[in-house]
This record gives C-alpha cells, sequence and structure tokens, in this order.
C-alpha cells in the first residue's frame, strides 16, 4: 500500500521563509478550528505525488497524524485526522480532526476497551492459607 501516514506543517524560524500559505499563524489557527484546517499543497501541480496521495488518502477515508507546527521544531501531534476536501483549482485540502470526521459519516477506528471490572466471588481455604 502507498500513502502517506502523517502530513505536517511547519513554523518557520523568526525572518524565516514563508513556503506555503497553511505557515502562518498556526497555534492561533488551531485554537481557532470550528470544523477543519487547510493544508497546502506540495508546489503547484495538484498530479505531484504526494499531492496525489492526499487525494487517495480522502478516497479510502485513510486516518492519518497531523504533526501541527505550533513554534519551530515543536509539533502538537493530531490523531487521528482525515482528509475531507480535495481541491486542485485552490490548491489545497481540509484536515478534519476525529469529532468532525464522524459527523461527515468517515469511518473512524472503535474507541481503545476502557478499564472495566467485574465482581467474582471466591471460595478460600482458611485451614490452608498458602492456597
Amino acid at each position: 500500500m502507498s500513502g502517506p501516514l502523517s502530513i505536517k506543517t511547519v513554523v518557520p524560524k523568526p525572518k524565516g521563509r514563508i513556503w506555503y500559505h497553511d505557515q502562518a499563524d498556526g497555534e492561533n489557527r488551531l485554537r481557532s478550528v470550528d470544523e477543519t484546517l487547510p493544508y497546502a499543497f506540495k508546489g503547484k501541480d495538484p498530479n505531484e505525488t504526494r499531492n496525489q496521495w492526499l487525494q487517495q488518502a480522502m478516497e479510502r477515508h485513510l486516518p492519518l497524524i497531523y504533526f501541527f507546527g505550533i513554534a519551530p521544531g515543536v509539533y502538537q501531534p493530531l490523531y487521528p485526522v482525515h482528509i475531507t476536501d480535495w481541491n486542485p483549482v485552490d490548491l489545497t485540502c481540509h484536515v478534519a480532526m476525529a469529532s468532525t470526521a464522524s459527523q461527515q459519516g468517515l469511518w473512524l477506528p472503535a474507541p481503545p476497551d476502557e478499564r472495566r471490572y467485574a465482581m467474582r466471588q471466591v471460595k478460600q481455604r482458611l485451614h490452608q492459607s498458602m492456597f
């Protein structure tokens, strides 16, 4: 199987070059997310391999890890996220958090088992304490 396992948005160093429009004001964007985050394509060709992988992830409803840059070299991992919109004209797609993805009818893995307890009745030998 080919395709992405994770995506990331990098916060540039001070006075560093901004390569993608989704790099500016990252932490504030994360706090103000209502539904989805925009994610810029690599380059200007929607048919570039990495951009096509994003489209395949959307079509297959694959969960991804999003390493969201909050400072230069510092990331907030978001899991699971899903690609919900792939727009070759605007050269962007949108990333939805798990709660938003489930509202849109995307498949999500079952939550891990919660701690559960059961009551047991035990018969103990009082005259043989080592058992």
